[in-house]
Order: structure tokens, then sequence, then C-alpha cells
């Protein structure tokens, strides 16, 4: 018993769409080229979409939510929960979520709606706690959820990894009731000798001026997940799935799974130069580049990976 992902996808950009060359151009020209290496090679970036003026973190989870509600042909009142994503929440009461129900129409009076706030792991660990919901609560029959974040409201110093990589993204999608599809395995996996490398607000709430800190040795330890993966899965399996979503954090990181896992190259959608790094979002940016692209079919067992802040990583095994 558990649940299936909807085919369509709801995203919402910001407004102001970004080359590379908008960063670039705020660095000394003697720091320039390596950045554009930096920028492009390294992360993989070329476009992001940033938030103007009349964006908030709020309106791209409701504009999120209504493509996906419309594209899915969904009545708000089939919805009995609502998940919103956020680590940059334009509200912290009432939440959210709460918020975009109101937007939505309303809905029942008995939907349940909750933010949550797991740095870029956010959609993943939203994805099993609904699958526990499901499991425990058999009234429950479809779950809304949505992530918001505009990252570029980050004070992020010009020396950090993290400049010019981000863009701004309401992501949505619908969970549906479903007793063949949804999550067949998870782990989490800590790493312990990480927890301050990326820091916001990088002295806390109480202290004026925040800024984003970033270790200067930051490294994702993408090692660590890909030897998880290979510990709980045989390359038979891993072959048998047909994507593997992963953090859009940086570019090299894909290639490095790719190659340590000798694994086609197809199965490993890369999108973070066409959105910049959205956080929680970016594995089902992923998913959805593969869904669109004809990779995924009703049936098909997929993986779901990416890591937060901390660092933790999280590995969910799908079926679609």
């Amino acid at each position: 018993m558990g649940y299936r992902i909807a085919s369509n996808i709801g995203i919402a950009l910001g407004n102001i769409k970004l080359g590379n060359d908008y960063y670039l151009n705020q660095l000394d020209e003697a720091n320039r080229e390596q950045s554009r290496h930096f920028l492009r090679d390294i992360m993989g970036r070329d476009i992001r979409y940033i938030a103007d003026e009349t964006q908030t973190s709020l309106s791209l989870a409701i504009e999120a939510s209504k493509k996906v509600i419309e594209e899915n042909k969904v009545d708000i009142e089939e919805i009995d929960m609502v998940i919103c994503i956020s680590h940059t929440p334009e509200y912290v009461s009432p939440t959210m979520a709460r918020m975009i129900l109101d937007a939505l129409g309303g809905g029942k009076d008995t939907v349940n709606c909750l933010d949550m706030n797991v740095n870029c792991t956010g959609m993943l660990v939203a994805l099993d706690m609904a699958d526990r919901y499901f499991k425990t609560d058999e009234n429950l029959s479809m779950i809304l959820v949505v992530q918001g974040d505009s990252n570029s409201n980050f004070n992020i110093e010009k020396g950090s990894p993290f400049f010019g990589c981000l863009g701004d993204i309401g992501c949505a999608v619908i969970l549906e009731r479903d007793d063949e599809s949804g999550i067949q395995s998870r782990y989490f996996l800590m790493d312990k000798t990480m927890g301050m490398n990326i820091v916001y607000p990088k002295d806390g709430y109480s202290k004026p001026n925040p800024v984003l800190y970033t270790d200067p040795n930051l490294d994702a330890r993408v090692d660590m997940g890909a030897n998880l993966i290979a510990e709980k899965y045989d390359k038979e399996k891993i072959d048998h799935m047909k994507l593997i979503c992963m953090s859009q954090f940086a570019y090299v990181n894909c290639q490095k799974y790719i190659e340590m896992s000798q694994i086609d190259a197809e199965k490993v959608p890369y999108i973070g130069d066409q959105y910049g790094y959205t956080g929680a979002s970016s594995p089902i940016l992923a998913l959805k580049a593969g869904i669109e692209q004809g990779k995924l079919n009703r049936g098909d067992t997929f993986l779901l990976w990416t890591y937060g802040a901390g660092t933790q990583h999280v590995v969910l095994e799908m079926k679609y």
C-alpha cells in the first residue's frame, strides 16, 4: 500500500532569466576566466531563473501547485494533505501549506497542512514521509507535495561555490494512493564529519546581516552516496532501473557517479544547466525530464538520490 507520482510535475520559474555572464561581470577580470570554467565546466551552469520583485517562495509554490492540479485534472476536494518544502519560507505563520491550500480554493476542512525544512533533501524526505502516512491512514487518498524557494535571497559572498549557481523555483507533485507503485526501499546516510559545511545564517538569526557560510573545502561526498547505492543494490538491479535521478548540485558529481557505477549516462539526467541549482527539487526536475523524454513508463523502477547540508544522503528506490 503506497502511492504513485502523477505523470505531470508542475514547476514555476523566476521571471528573470540570467546567464553566466551576469555573475562573471561582477568579478575582477583576473578571476573571471577561472570562475567561468568553474561555473560552466565544474558546476554545469548555463541558465538560471531568479524571482523578480513580484515573486516570492510562496507565490512560486502556489503557481507550481496550480499547474500540477490543472495538468493532472485534480479536484482540490480530492487532496487530503499538503506538504510544503522550503528553506526560504516567505511566512512561518500560518504555514505556507495552509496559504497554498487557500490560494487553490480551500479544499476540505480535514486537510492536514504542514511545512518542512530538510535543506536540499526536503522533497525526498517528504516523499518518504508521505509513504508512511499512506501506510498508516487508510482514509488518505491524495497528497500534494510542493517546494517553494527563493534561493537568490541568500546573501552569498563572491568567493563562495554557490555564487551564481542557484535558481528560484516552485515545484509540485501529486501523490495518488496506489497499491503497486511508490517507494520500494529507502536508505539514509549521514556524514558526521561535515556537520557545519554549509551554514545559514553564518552567525544565527540573532545576529544582523545574515550571510551564507560555505566551507572552502566543501565536498558533497558523492562517493559516500555511490558506495551506499552499490552496497544496497547489485549491478544487475541498477542496470534494470530506467533512471537515476540524482542531485543537480554539480555536473561533475553526476559524471563522477556515472564513472564509479559504470552506468549508461543516458539514465542519469542532468538539467542543472537549464534551471541552476534549485535545492530540494533538483532530483525531481531530473525525474520530470526523464518522464517527458519518454524514458520512464508505468511499472518501471527508478532511483531518487540527493544530499543536503550536513551532509545527509537520501536514496529512494521507486516504482513509477
